[in-house]
């Protein structure tokens, strides 16, 4: 029943993602919306053993479709096919590397011809 919030909290678009305290406020409410026996219900054990890592775990499957669609608003989409390749090349080692020195020579590409750009100030 987490996974509205946990959606919200690891969101990529940083505009949509909750600050803490408005996590802590999603948190309390709809925990107080759950029954006693829904806060004791312990997590099956064969779904416990069945988690992946973050990106191919579904957080949505086995939930009511009440739930779903009362949240729906909240669910991240799955990510689009651009990162989805991204993600797979940079699985690999030289894919890593490639990816790295690429934006390195773009960067300094743009450092010598873009050299006027004010730097940000950063106040202590």
């Amino acid at each position: 029943l987490l996974a509205p919030l946990i959606d919200m909290m690891a969101t990529p678009d940083i505009d949509k993602r909750f600050t803490a305290n408005q996590a802590l406020e999603f948190f309390l409410t709809l925990r107080s919306e759950m029954s006693e026996k829904e806060l004791k219900c312990p997590i099956p054990r064969e779904r416990a053993e069945k988690l992946s890592l973050w990106d191919g775990f579904s957080r949505w499957n086995g939930l009511s479709t009440e739930f779903v669609q009362r949240w729906e608003a909240y669910r991240e989409l799955p990510p689009s096919l651009p990162r989805r390749l991204l993600r797979t090349f940079c699985k690999r080692h030289w894919g890593r590397n490639i990816i790295y020195y690429t934006r390195l020579i773009f960067q300094r590409i743009r450092n010598l011809f873009f050299f006027w750009q004010p730097t940000p100030i950063i106040r202590l």
